[in-house]
């Protein structure tokens, strides 16, 4: 038991990794994502550690109007919601807010663990083609952790939590195509409320896209 709590606890991290530019899909668009990183700082293992460790995400996304879409992230032990608006454009730039709720938990009947989180980037994309560009931006990350026991061991029974607000960046470098799309990103975040060192993510993204059939019969001679 304890060797799979160790486990759970490494592996199931809250994700900070960038997935998207400013872009909205377009409306009735869908599109998979798949996303893996290096993550530091999200849990108290890397943290203590100082080494990072693996996330894999799974995503889905579909545009809902004009400058509006939205989507759903998986991970181990969590996910994550969130709405993309793009309230600016002019040529080539586009800007866009990402507001996110986002959960992830250890589960066990005795012990629970985990975070609420609520993200809030702000992406600035500049076109550096049809469906490629670079983004980059400011982004925040409220996050309420906490603790839940009822059985004896080294945490004793009861309750606690604490709240945590984090501030930093990311930026992202995407290359697309037709239906497919690529992403590297790279983000930090330093914890105002404990220090210490700041939370970085490095990683890759591959996106599936589908457009919405309607679309596809109305371009059809």
């Amino acid at each position: 038991m304890r060797s799979l709590f160790l486990a759970l606890s490494v592996l199931g991290c809250s994700t900070m990794k960038s997935m998207h530019g400013a872009r909205p899909l377009e409306p009735g668009a869908r599109q998979m994502e798949v996303g893996a990183s290096l993550q530091m700082g999200s849990t108290f293992i890397t943290e203590s550690l100082t080494l990072p460790l693996p996330q894999l995400e799974v995503g889905w996304r579909r545009g809902l109007a004009q400058d509006l879409d939205a989507g759903l992230r998986v991970f181990l032990l969590g996910g994550l919601a969130d709405v993309r608006y793009r309230f600016y454009q002019d040529g080539p730039w586009h800007i866009a807010i990402v507001p996110g709720l986002g959960l992830s938990i250890l589960p066990f009947p005795a012990y629970q663990q985990g975070n609420v989180d609520l993200h809030l980037p702000l992406l600035v994309e500049r076109e550096l083609g049809k469906r490629s560009g670079l983004t980059w931006g400011p982004r925040s990350l409220a996050r309420y952790h906490f603790i839940h026991s009822r059985a004896d061991g080294p945490y004793g029974q009861g309750s606690v939590g604490r709240y945590e607000l984090l501030i930093g960046g990311g930026a992202r470098l995407g290359m697309g195509w037709e239906r497919v799309s690529l992403g590297i990103s790279l983000d930090a975040l330093a914890n105002t409320t404990r220090g210490g060192l700041p939370w970085a993510s490095l990683g890759a993204d591959l996106g599936i896209r589908r457009r919405d059939r309607r679309a596809d019969r109305a371009e059809t001679p």
